[in-house]
């Protein structure tokens, strides 16, 4: 008998969802005791076991289980799939934040059990962005099993072929094929069978794969036994107990495998919103610790002392975050505030890491002079202009005004936002802004604020009166911006220097807040988490006529537009149905983006809110973000990461975002999703979830919440203008440290790191043993680009290595640069010894 079902026996752990983190090790304890009590006594039984954050405490736990679950991971009775962390969501977290999952996972498992995990297993992660390929194969898969992103009809054994070539082997079918297993040996037989007619008829192969669990099942003690007995039976095929390295050992000998380069997305396209703190959050954090670790790798060159597990505590609650019921917002309000206090508890860490980095670094640095020292850093690999934004206080009575000077002593403009004076008039805490021009790549330049005495107020806010009474107006010398005083809906955008008009002349209103009814779940608009979310979605989801929702410019208040030597920004608060929304819109001189700041109080239930911005472009491209890299989407929402851009190849506008996933175009109409207010509505009674668990805090009442975006415009594609440095720019901000002044061995102005192609940028730089880890990847598709990497320092020594850190073979060095090909959308990671002095 030549035809066989495979059938691998498994139970998908909850990390977090319908009971806390603390509630699911529980259960999940008592599974894991329950598989290794029947593989001691049924040796046949086979099982599969995934993420780390249930293996590495149930073995802390149970320590004297150690040697037996070792045994039968050695005796093939049990397989570690997954290799990460936990089970996250892809397309919400970075691309760095995936490598990290691995890093965790698989450095544990080779570690604590001595095995090397081969099999990725996302089989309940709500859809797959084209790059896992790359990211899974580069990091020592050979094979990914998921669920969700094919079409009904597809086979479910194939090459997924990712946007830089790499292929894997995937294979894609419902988790719970084979599940709940019946008791009665006739039942067995005829659901066998029917499961695998099924599944035959998607497979030209001889040999199909039931996975048989469910969400924290335990295992069916009389599975083994059934099989057994179906075996002896007269049958058209044969049911192999199995392992995934057991099955995909016969499918590697394929040679009729398709190959598929399908973006498998978007699934359950609400929990890009739902509960959209989480995502804000994971954006900073995960931003907050990729500086942690450049600037612990920076300061340890130099002499201070690091410890790598310092920096590893601030990434556990992030990467446990990450879980996809979490990070989605799919889940209770004990979850979610457990899930904040993770975020909150990491946030302190890593602040504190970074702080004392930069410490330690400013007082290396000369910075003498007049006045009080700031240290400007821009942690991105390549020389940018930005704003600054620092608070600085006086005890003298007497300073009125105040100056800025760069490293050479030129006088900058500066502006004071916010001011707090003593009785004379004199000041006495101030928030100034000002624009850094051109900090040096992974580097730093040294500033100075100068006090000066005597009345004048040049460095103020000034509110400036419009010569239309209904019009508010701010320019910079890239754009100018008009605004409806009234209700602050932006009318135009016009380009200056090429001189077209940004927003559709048609419907002018821009940055208008849509609020519309929705009677989904967490999981899905104006439908339930019960359609089970295999296929991605199809509906375009367009913007809605005026009687199908409620628009923030329907809605009056007052704007009030100031100008200042740096900054332009117009405000505007007003009420916005039972709740209440403001805006502001700011440019700044040097810079050509358009900040925005929108603040929303909600106070409905079944709703949700977007923010739209009606373009003039018609029929253009789309493309979005994924993690390293970008591709091109229908219309439609789907899942970004900083950016999407929207182009008729001859001019396009960038939207930029901070921690908000859910994005698209329909007929040129930009919109953002910012905020789903709902709650359960129905679910089977598994995994955890009982009737009536609370999640009225997913309505989001009476919350205030403040959401971040930025509007480019540009001429010619999303290429040619670096939108994927421009969103990085966007989401991290130059970081400003004070301090005295002193002289030091380090000059005033200074790159620790430069790279010399402007379409290949640095992900992450951080310490590891005595080495340093560097990865780049090219971020516009372009072909093969010969790059070279410099450092400040000289080196000893430079590998290539896989993603998680495996030595592939020597690199040109040549002093203190490093050279190197890398191919379109190409992820590299290099091991380099540095000669290290005490500066």
């Amino acid at each position: 008998m030549n035809k066989k079902m495979f059938i691998i026996p498994h139970s998908h752990y909850d990390a977090a969802v319908f009971k806390t983190r603390e509630e699911y090790l529980e259960i999940g304890y008592d599974i894991i005791l329950d598989v290794l009590n029947l593989m001691k006594i049924d040796k046949t039984f086979k099982f599969v076991l995934d993420q780390i954050a249930l293996i590495k405490p149930f073995l802390e736990k149970f320590p004297e289980q150690e040697d037996f679950f070792k045994k039968a991971i050695k005796s093939k009775q049990l397989e570690i799939c997954g290799g990460m962390y936990v089970m996250p969501d892809v397309n919400i977290p970075s691309g760095e934040s995936l490598i990290r999952q691995i890093l965790f996972g698989k450095g544990y498992c080779k570690e604590k059990l001595g095995i090397d995990i081969r099999c990725g297993w996302m089989l309940d992660s709500f859809g797959h962005h084209p790059q896992m390929s790359q990211i899974m194969k580069k990091s020592g898969f050979d094979y990914y099993v998921f669920m969700r992103g094919t079409k009904s009809n597809s086979p479910p054994e194939f090459y997924w072929q990712g946007i830089d070539g790499t292929k894997i082997i995937c294979h894609c079918s419902d988790y719970a094929a084979f599940y709940p297993v019946p008791e009665s040996f006739n039942q067995f037989r005829v659901f066998a069978n029917q499961k695998y007619n099924f599944l035959k008829s998607l497979e030209v192969n001889a040999d199909v794969l039931a996975l048989s669990g469910k969400d924290l099942t335990f295992p069916d003690s009389h599975l083994s036994k059934l099989i057994r007995k179906f075996n002896k039976s007269k049958n058209r095929f044969e049911l192999v107990l199995s392992i995934p390295g057991e099955f995909f050992a016969a499918v590697k000998k394929r040679r009729n495998l398709s190959i598929i380069t399908t973006d498998f997305n978007p699934i359950y396209r609400g929990c890009y919103s739902a509960r959209i703190e989480l995502k804000q959050w994971n954006r900073l954090l995960e931003n907050l610790l990729f500086t942690a670790e450049e600037l612990s790798a920076f300061s340890w060159i130099m002499g201070l002392e690091i410890k790598e597990k310092d920096v590893i505590k601030g990434w556990e609650p992030v990467l446990f975050n990450q879980f996809h019921d979490v990070i989605c917002g799919c889940h209770t309000d004990k979850v979610f505030e457990n899930t904040m206090y993770r975020y909150k508890h990491s946030k302190l860490l890593v602040e504190e890491q970074i702080a004392g980095s930069m410490k330690y670094l400013i007082n290396k640095v000369d910075t003498t002079g007049d006045g009080v020292p700031l240290l400007v850093f821009n942690q991105l690999s390549w020389e940018r202009t930005d704003i600054v934004e620092c608070d600085v206080g006086f005890t003298e009575s007497n300073v009125f005004e105040l100056s800025l000077t760069n490293s050479k002593g030129k006088e900058m403009p500066l502006q004071i936002v916010e001011e707090e004076r003593y009785s004379n008039g004199g000041l006495k805490k101030v928030k100034i802004i000002f624009v850094a021009k051109k900090i040096p790549s992974m580097g730093y330049e040294v500033y100075h604020i100068i006090s000066k005495q005597g009345k004048n107020f040049k460095t103020q806010v000034q509110a400036k009166k419009n010569s239309q009474q209904n019009v508010g107006i701010i320019e910079n010398e890239f754009y100018a911006i008009k605004i409806d005083l009234w209700n602050g809906a932006i009318t135009s955008i016009r380009d200056k220097k090429n001189n077209w008009e940004i927003i559709d002349k048609d419907n002018q209103i821009g940055n208008t807040v849509v609020k519309q009814l929705d009677r989904g779940d967490f999981w899905e608009y104006n439908g339930s988490v019960t359609a089970e979310g295999i296929a991605p979605a199809k509906s375009t989801d367009s913007f809605p006529k005026s009687s199908e929702a409620d628009f923030s410019h329907n809605y009056n208040g007052y704007g009030e537009v100031k100008h200042g030597q740096v900054m332009a920004e117009f405000n505007i608060k007003h009420p916005f149905g039972s709740g209440d929304v403001a805006a502001r819109v700011r440019l700044y001189h040097n810079i050509p983006r358009i900040d925005i700041t929108t603040n929303l109080k909600n106070n409905d239930e079944w709703v949700r809110y977007r923010v739209a911005i009606p373009t003039s472009i018609k029929e253009g491209r789309i493309f979005h973000e994924i993690p390293f890299g970008a591709i091109e989407r229908p219309e439609g929402e789907f899942p970004a990461q900083n950016w999407i851009d929207y182009s008729n190849g001859k001019k396009g506008i960038a939207l930029l975002n901070k921690g908000l996933p859910g994005n698209s175009v329909n007929e040129g109409i930009m919109m953002l999703s910012l905020l789903k207010c709902t709650t359960f509505i129905e679910y089977p009674e598994i995994g955890g979830y009982e009737k009536g668990i609370p999640a009225d805090g997913g309505f989001e009442k009476g919350k205030e919440h403040s959401f971040e975006y930025a509007i480019i415009p540009h001429t010619g594609n999303w290429r040619k203008n670096r939108i994927c440095q421009r969103g990085l720019e966007f989401n991290n901000s130059l970081i400003v440290c004070k301090a005295k002044p002193h002289p030091g061995s380090l000059p005033s102005r200074i790159s620790f790191l430069d790279i010399s192609a402007n379409n290949v940028i640095v992900s992450t730089i951080k310490k590891s043993g005595h080495n340093i880890i560097i990865r780049v990847y090219e971020t516009a598709g372009k072909k093969m680009s010969k790059v070279s990497l410099r450092f400040y320092w000289k080196i000893d020594s430079a590998f290539e290595t896989d993603l998680i850190e495996r030595n592939k073979g020597k690199i040109r060095t040549d002093a203190n640069c490093i050279f190197f090909s890398i191919s379109p959308f190409e992820i590299k990671t290099f091991k380099i010894k540095l000669q290290i002095e005490n500066i």
